[in-house]
C-alpha cells in the first residue's frame, strides 16, 4: 500500500491490530530504507488543556504509594508555565477525572467520551508530596 498523506496512513492502520508486523519503506537523507514495525496499542491520550497522559508504570505508582492512575507525561505548551506555578508538573499522577477513577488510558478515554460538551473537567491528581489536589478546568 502506498501512503501519501496522513489520512491514508490512518485508514491503513484501521485494518491492522496490535502486534501485527508491517513492513515499512521510507526515505531518509535521499536513501530508501526498509524496516519491520510491530504495531502497539496506543497507551497515550491528549487531554485537552492539560497535555499528554500515559499509563503509569509500576515505579511511578510506587513513588506515590498508589495502586493505579495515569501519568502526565507532557504538559500543554500553552499552559505549562501556568501549571508549574501551581505545582502541576510532568510526572504527576491523575487518579480521577470527573469523579471517575482512572486506572488506565482506556478509563480516561471512556470518561472523556461520556463527558457532556459543556461539562467542566474535574481532575484529581497526586502532588509531589503525595497529597490529593483537585482542579477544575
Amino acid at each position: 500500500t502506498i501512503i501519501k498523506k496522513f489520512s491514508d496512513l490512518r485508514g491503513y492502520l484501521t485494518t491492522k491490530s496490535p502486534n501485527d508486523v508491517v513492513n515499512i519503506t521510507y526515505l531518509r537523507n535521499g536513501e530508501t530504507l526498509q524496516t519491520n514495525v510491530t504495531l502497539l496499542k496506543p497507551n497515550t491520550f491528549v487531554l485537552e488543556g492539560i497535555g499528554v497522559l500515559k499509563n503509569a508504570k509500576k515505579d511511578d505508582l510506587k513513588r506515590f504509594k498508589l495502586k493505579s492512575g495515569v501519568k502526565i507525561s507532557d504538559l500543554n505548551n500553552k499552559t505549562e508555565r501556568y501549571f508549574n506555578q501551581y505545582g502541576i508538573k510532568e510526572g504527576l499522577i491523575i487518579t480521577k477525572i470527573n469523579d471517575k477513577e482512572v486506572k488506565t488510558i482506556d478509563d480516561v478515554k471512556r470518561v472523556m467520551k461520556n463527558k457532556a460538551n459543556n461539562e467542566r473537567l474535574r481532575v484529581e491528581l497526586i502532588n509531589e508530596a503525595g497529597e490529593k489536589e483537585h482542579y477544575i478546568f
